[in-house]
């Protein structure tokens, strides 16, 4: 009596290893695409905070308002050394980084907007004037269109 395997029972357990390792994969797959949607959006997250906190520490300083746009404010402010300098935030649109005085804060920038407030309550205005008392900044991300930051400022020096 010969003693071994058949071909067809090779054949056979060749096809279900297949279909196992055809499974495993197909799992694996979307397991692997949900890793990388979830390291982008991180790292978005990431460069939206950093940028919202420089942007919240640079407006806790400002002594004076220059001018001010819903996409560009101009602001005097005193360093840590104690002197006093001029600093200019601006967003030139779509594609464009967000900028502190022309150096890049963030290349991860769909939308920006900055709105000032003459009180708490009162509906917001796209360009600064002497009455107003708080600023709010608003920056959504590109890679993650869904996260947009928010931060109003109440403006000490005013």
């Amino acid at each position: 009596m010969n003693r071994g395997f058949t071909l067809v029972e090779v054949i056979v357990v060749l096809l279900l290893a297949a279909l196992l390792v055809g499974a495993f994969t197909a799992a694996l797959i979307p397991a692997t695409e949900g890793l990388t949607l979830v390291r982008r959006n991180t790292e978005a997250a990431q460069k939206a905070q950093f940028a919202m906190t420089r942007m919240v520490r640079e407006m806790g300083a400002l002594t004076n308002i220059v001018s001010g746009t819903g996409t560009a404010i101009t602001y005097d402010f005193v360093d840590p050394e104690g002197n006093n300098r001029r600093s200019t935030l601006a967003w030139a649109g779509a594609g464009q980084p967000l900028t502190l005085n022309t150096i890049p804060l963030s290349d991860d920038v769909a939308q920006f907007a900055l709105r000032y407030y003459p009180s708490p309550s009162a509906t917001p205005a796209s360009t600064w004037n002497s009455s107003m008392r708080q600023l709010e900044i608003v920056l959504q991300s590109a890679t993650a269109g869904s996260m947009i930051y928010s931060n109003r400022l109440a403006l000490r020096t005013f």
